[in-house]
């Protein structure tokens, strides 16, 4: 009875987690569609910015004025991200008719490195936007690169915003009126950390409950998993306001060094769960390479040598499917509770995707958060392979016992 009552618990909590996450998807895929919400992706004009003859870096006027003679550069939502190592412009013009006068202006990427905002009225002096990002305090950043941004009703603005990244530009640009911005983000913030525990939840309830003489290596599994979180935070940007004593800036390096350690403790993972004796030497030195592939990559980006993003992120995909593979060959062996165990890494394949398509242009992802879905999913996942083994245990116990 004890035990059909932890699977029916297990499945109650995996069938909740899968609810919430939905709903946060399409949550996300809505957002910027409510008429309290201004979507400027639309009109916004973009413009690569130039030397000038002094040398300077340009300035919102030099920028406006750019686009005002025709030298815009159009750069899509969706279709081929697009690069380039100049710092861009984009510029907008825009007026409102509603009471509010305090508005959040934010740039809807959690990775950018830099971003700067000015606006003005029109006409008048340029003046460079409050950053509301930048945080000294536990809990108390915001997750996007916001603005504070004044505007009265019927006024006409106009806005310039300074993009430089070596991540794709987009500009998936919102303003919103300021308290529904903030009850967003706090809503937000106890979401990403509810999502957060969830997965070091499980596996200390794994790591305290299960036999310690049980062959699971759950340990490796453990930093895995506690790995991975921390390269979601990064991606989902709610780890500048979850750890503020990091800034934005260094989020990429710790990003980058939490995946590639991630690859390395995975795949030793994969080898003591299967039996490294059952792996084939062809599989084993394609996860290996793929490893090499990942840590490589990265650290040219962190040096910033050579911009190896797309390739950093096919290559993190492509490890959770040979990490897969090695599990179905497992179950094909025998292995017990292979199969399931090859659905963890199936978890990481789907959010791997989802950001492959995001840089295929073939859907726009920026918002999709499924990151700390895919750690909750491969927990509760391996929690069920763990629960399998300790009752095939009490089975075979139980059967010596009536010898």
């Amino acid at each position: 009875m004890r035990a059909q009552l932890r699977w029916i618990g297990l499945a109650l909590w995996f069938g909740l987690q899968c609810a919430g996450y939905a709903q946060g998807v399409l949550g996300a895929m809505s957002l910027g569609q409510g008429e309290h919400e201004t979507m400027l992706r639309q009109s916004i004009r973009m413009v690569a910015e130039k030397a000038a003859p002094s040398g300077a870096a340009w300035g919102p006027q030099e920028a406006f004025d750019a686009v005002e003679q025709g030298q815009g550069t159009e750069i899509r939502l969706k279709g081929v991200p697009y690069r380039s190592d100049l710092p861009h412009w984009g510029v907008v013009r825009l007026q409102h008719d509603a009471r509010e006068t305090d508005w959040v202006l934010y740039y809807r990427l959690a990775t950018l490195e830099n971003i700067q905002a000015f606006a003005r009225q029109e006409g008048g002096a340029w003046q460079p936007l409050q950053a509301l990002h930048v945080q000294r305090d536990f809990l108390t950043g915001y997750h996007y690169p916001s603005f504070a941004l004044s505007m009265r009703g019927q006024v006409s603005y106009e806005i310039a915003l300074r993009v430089q990244t070596r991540a794709p530009i987009r500009m998936p640009v919102l303003v919103a009126p300021a308290y529904r911005f903030y009850d967003q983000q706090r809503g937000d913030l106890v979401q990403a950390g509810i999502a957060l525990a969830v997965p070091l939840v499980v596996l200390l309830y794994l790591a305290v409950l299960l036999p310690s003489r049980l062959n699971l290596g759950l340990r490796w599994f453990i930093a895995l998993i506690a790995l991975e979180s921390i390269g979601a935070m990064w991606v989902s940007g709610h780890g500048h306001v979850l750890w503020p004593f990091f800034s934005r800036e260094h989020w990429p390096i710790i990003g980058r060094l939490a995946y590639m350690a991630m690859v390395v403790v995975g795949w030793l993972h994969v080898e003591r769960f299967v039996g490294r004796h059952r792996l084939p030497a062809a599989l084993r030195m394609a996860a290996w390479l793929t490893v090499v592939l990942i840590a490589v990559s990265g650290l040219l980006e962190i040096l910033r040598l050579v911009n190896t993003r797309d390739v950093f992120t096919y290559a993190l995909m492509l490890f959770p499917f040979i990490a897969m593979c090695a599990c179905l060959l497992g179950r094909s062996k025998g292995v017990p509770y292979a199969g399931i165990y090859a659905a963890v890494w199936g978890a990481f394949i789907l959010a791997a995707l989802i950001s492959v398509l995001g840089l295929l242009g073939i859907a726009a992802v920026t918002g999709w958060n499924v990151y700390y879905a895919q750690s909750s999913v491969a927990a509760i996942l391996f929690g069920l392979v763990a629960v399998g083994h300790v009752r095939e245990r009490e089975r075979v116990i139980q059967a010596e016992r009536l010898k």
